[in-house]
């Protein structure tokens, strides 16, 4: 869901998270636009950092600073992760690549706001964050590229009760670890444990049947039906 300035509320599409956020000339918020996941370009704003084409956004103040700023807003920008380096006392900082160039998001340096507090709690809590990063964005590149790979298989025939997977098995198992990244690391080799899992989060998981199965499953079952209410009326 989001909010626009009037106060408006309204739910992403199909397939589509809360995205791109525009700003007016004073760098206030007047609009979210609804985007697919991975398709918002490195330097844009999102409220939701799946809409990001990297997988990877950092916040910034909405004049694009992270320290000393005017700015009330704060939101994820989208850019490419290019690595961390762990510091003395477990603060870190992120190298990430924007218009072609590195930067250093360093927690020490950036205002406690963008990372969630004061404190050297709060700074060991963000660092920590990006312990699997790695293999969530792997993860999330593995996801995009299927859907792409579906293509209209997941937007002719929508499942609402299954936004992000259009009960694609695949999907359901790349969507749910990288939302669960601790759980992936933990089992990624454990192919009964992993299976298990997403039969709990997915009841429908590995059956395999299609419309038409499930039509003539139903047909069957009437016809069965009706036989046993003529033999019990007789």
């Amino acid at each position: 869901m989001f909010i626009v300035s009037e106060n408006k509320e309204a739910h992403p599409d199909y397939m589509k998270v809360c995205g791109e956020i525009e700003l007016d000339e004073s760098n206030v918020m007047t609009k979210i636009k609804m985007d697919s996941i991975g398709s918002v370009s490195d330097g844009k704003f999102v409220e939701n950092l799946l809409a990001c084409k990297s997988g990877f956004a950092l916040k910034f103040y909405s004049d694009g600073e992270t320290t000393g700023s005017t700015s009330t807003g704060i939101y994820p920008k989208c850019v490419q992760y290019n690595g961390i380096e762990y510091k003395k006392g477990g603060t870190c900082k992120i190298k990430y690549n924007l218009d072609n160039k590195n930067y250093y998001y360093d927690v020490d340096k950036v205002d406690a706001a963008l990372i969630g507090g004061s404190g050297s709690g709060n700074k060991l809590t963000f660092c920590n964050s990006f312990k699997f990063i790695n293999a969530k964005l792997d993860l999330f590149n593995q996801y995009v590229n299927k859907v792409t790979q579906l293509g209209n298989e997941c937007s002719n025939i929508k499942y609402y009760d299954e936004p992000f997977t259009c009960k694609n098995d695949e999907l359901r198992k790349l969507y749910h670890f990288f939302n669960n990244i601790e759980e992936y690391m933990l089992y990624k080799n454990e192919d009964e444990i992993t299976e298990f899992i997403l039969q709990q989060t997915y009841p429908s998981y590995g059956v395999k049947y299609s419309k038409d199965d499930a039509s003539n499953y139903l047909n069957n079952k009437f016809i069965c039906l009706l036989i046993l209410l003529f033999y019990c009326i007789k």
